[in-house]
């Protein structure tokens, strides 16, 4: 009704009423193909039921101011936390401590969509609870995907800050991961990378295409319609493979690796 785009909903004689024509209707033809084929001769009717005095104006102007904001209001959001961390002097600690914030400011929200629900619930009365609940979940479902998502999307930030960081819990998961793929680079296939120009190329550009896989991860990311936080681990999977494959590729030359031995 706020959006202007409520077909059963509608002013009559100042008052917003609810047409429950579509409702019978749509009653009609689920016992129809249930079988009762005599409801298909239920005559078309259009009882309505009185909401609430027109005053919506107000609320559909509210309606509307909020639709347009919020549709700038998250890469308002986005702009300002990346221009935080830029100016940062510590910009991984920055980060950790957005991806943190993130997470709390989710947290925050889930609890007050509770207690919403729960004033909501309680300020009606009993047999009527259990609609209420309903639509008002039914309202904020898109709000608590969402809070899902950016929760998730939170903790992955603030784990890959924490991950490149001079923590020894850091420091240790770096160095194993490095002895794991050292390890899968040993004889002829460290001498196969070295000798083509696979590994030589990786080694000159290393920064460039790990730059360029974080970059394609988070365009991925921002062209996703409505991502989940399923979408984001298998985001953030798929980019910690690929960093792993930059790095198994990444071998010095034989003509380097002779001086660097000589030296």
């Amino acid at each position: 009704m706020l959006s202007g785009e409520a077909a059963a909903i509608a002013i009559k004689d100042g008052m917003v009423v609810l047409d429950l024509g579509p409702f019978i209707s749509a009653a009609k033809q689920q016992l129809v193909e249930s079988g009762f084929g005599a409801a298909a001769r239920i005559p078309e009717v259009h009882p309505t039921i009185d909401l609430f005095a027109r005053t919506h104006r107000r609320a559909q102007t509210a309606y509307n101011t909020l639709d347009a904001v919020a549709s700038w209001l998250p890469w308002i959001t986005l702009l300002l936390l990346v221009s935080g961390v830029y100016l940062a002097r510590n910009r991984r600690r920055a980060l950790l401590w957005t991806g943190l914030g993130v997470v709390a400011g989710m947290l925050v929200l889930a609890a007050a969509l509770m207690v919403a629900r729960a004033l909501l619930v309680g300020g009606v009365p009993a047999q009527g609870a259990a609609a209420a609940a309903q639509t008002y979940d039914i309202l904020v479902r898109f709000l608590r995907d969402a809070l899902r998502t950016l929760t998730v999307l939170g903790l992955v930030i603030a784990l890959g800050a924490y991950l490149v960081g001079p923590a020894a819990g850091a420091v240790a998961t770096r160095a194993a991961v490095n002895r794991g793929i050292t390890g899968l680079r040993r004889g002829r296939v460290a001498e196969a990378l070295a000798a083509g120009p696979v590994g030589p190329f990786a080694h000159a550009h290393l920064r460039l295409l790990q730059g360029t896989a974080l970059g394609l991860a988070v365009l991925m990311f921002v062209l996703l319609d409505q991502p989940t936080g399923v979408d984001i681990l298998l985001l953030a999977f798929g980019l910690v493979i690929v960093l792993a494959i930059i790095k198994f590729l990444d071998q010095v030359p034989d003509q380097v690796s002779a001086e660097e031995a000589f030296t």
